[in-house]
């Protein structure tokens, strides 16, 4: 059995409640990865590395040279790394503020001034959720690991980049894009530099 895009968003759901109450308690990455990887371990093996398809998806969409300039605001710097990681919390904010951020990524604004104590870069392990519902399956079921038929193995994109990553973004360039952003992360001409 395949999942569908609305099983997706209802797994994302799921944990809304609980990542605004531990984002409180700056713990969210871990309680929520894991209560994902509990939920996750409920569905079939094919279901799960569908999970990975959509995830993949999701995060292929928002893989942009703007989303990079919103991390670069956010962070006054990002790394590979902390740029994944930021695609991923995008996508597990849920389906609503995704859909807002795709709509205009300064609309995170809004989102950000009504959840103060949403850590953006919380996301790291969001990224291999589905590889580690897919083997904790199989080891609660006692069956052998086949590392070739994990998800992401199975669902591995090599994401094309439309922007420099290494690119420097201009202040007045990320002011005028991101005018609300700007207002809340934005720098006085200066500041980070050498």
């Amino acid at each position: 059995m395949k999942m569908n895009y609305d099983t997706f968003w209802k797994i994302v759901e799921c944990v809304q409640p609980l990542n605004k109450q531990v984002n409180h308690l700056k713990q969210s990455g871990r309680l929520v990865t894991e209560f994902l990887i509990l939920t996750l371990q409920q569905y079939s093996e094919e279901e799960i590395i569908d999970y990975e398809r959509i995830f993949n998806e999701m995060k292929t969409i928002i893989w942009t040279r703007s989303t990079r300039q919103v991390g670069e605001l956010l962070f006054a710097g990002l790394s590979g790394d902390g740029f994944e990681w930021l695609c991923a919390r995008l996508i597990y904010q849920g389906k609503q503020e995704y859909e807002n951020y795709l709509e205009n990524p300064d609309n995170l604004a809004d989102y950000l001034a009504q959840n103060p104590e949403v850590y953006m870069l919380d996301g790291e392990g969001f990224d291999d959720l589905a590889d580690r519902a897919f083997i904790a399956k199989r080891d609660s079921n006692g069956q052998p690991i086949d590392y070739e038929k994990i998800p992401s193995q199975i669902h591995w994109l090599n994401f094309e980049d439309d922007f420099d990553f290494y690119e420097q973004y201009e202040r007045q360039e990320l002011l005028e894009k991101f005018p609300k952003l700007w207002k809340i992360y934005g720098w006085e001409e200066g500041e980070f530099d050498d």
